[in-house]
């Protein structure tokens, strides 16, 4: 847990458990975790320490459990996406998935505690995109409705997944076949993405 305190058992809120868990969700991600420089607004991630200091109290390895946990349901997702959207052979996307698991790069992001941003926003972006592709095969509301939600969850656990909402009109455009329709169905997200915005300005004084 070296280099991970100030995230973890060393946070005054984090410390406080559950019961702290509210006081994440007003402040920015930087300044509640004591570090000055920087800025950013992801409560989710914050919280999700809080309640392993609830179930682990100080001990790391139960942090670093829930890291690795939270890595593999990413890649399952990440392989139910991949199948759900046969753009490519079932075999094929076993083996992306895999070395996805395997690569170096994901290393921090596993051992590290600190770095389970990245891991929580892509795997809520991930099954949000899942979903939005349901919605269009279902034609159920519902699905497009939950997908936001988890697009949400995404932009509060870690600001970058502003970056991949192109995904959504790529995808919307490959099953519609209508570069307009794809682009119109998509729109919703820009929802979650003002909202997220805002809360960012409040909480951080500036939108980047």
């Amino acid at each position: 847990m070296l280099g991970d305190e100030k995230m973890t058992i060393d946070h005054p809120s984090t410390s406080q458990g559950i019961d702290g868990i509210k006081k994440h969700f007003a402040n920015s991600y930087w300044r509640t975790h004591g570090i000055f420089y920087g800025q950013g607004y992801r409560p989710i991630t914050s919280a999700s320490f809080s309640l392993d200091y609830t179930f682990w109290n100080q001990s790391p390895y139960g942090y670093h459990l829930t890291n690795v946990l939270l890595f593999g349901i990413l890649c399952l997702v990440l392989f139910l996406l991949l199948t759900k959207l046969q753009w490519l052979h079932p075999n094929l996307n076993l083996l992306l998935v895999l070395l996805f698991a395997a690569h170096p790069i994901n290393s921090e992001t596993v051992a590290h505690i600190s770095y389970r941003p990245e891991i929580l926003s892509f795997l809520f972006f991930a099954i949000a995109l899942w979903l939005f592709d349901q919605y269009f095969d279902r034609k159920r509301w519902y699905y497009l409705i939950i997908s936001l939600i988890f697009a949400s969850l995404s932009f509060i656990s870690k600001e970058t997944t502003a970056a991949m909402l192109p995904m959504f009109p790529m995808l919307a455009w490959r099953r519609t076949e209508s570069l307009k329709t794809g682009i119109t169905s998509s729109l919703w997200f820009i929802i979650p993405a003002i909202f997220f915005g805002l809360l960012h300005f409040n909480y951080t004084g500036w939108f980047g």
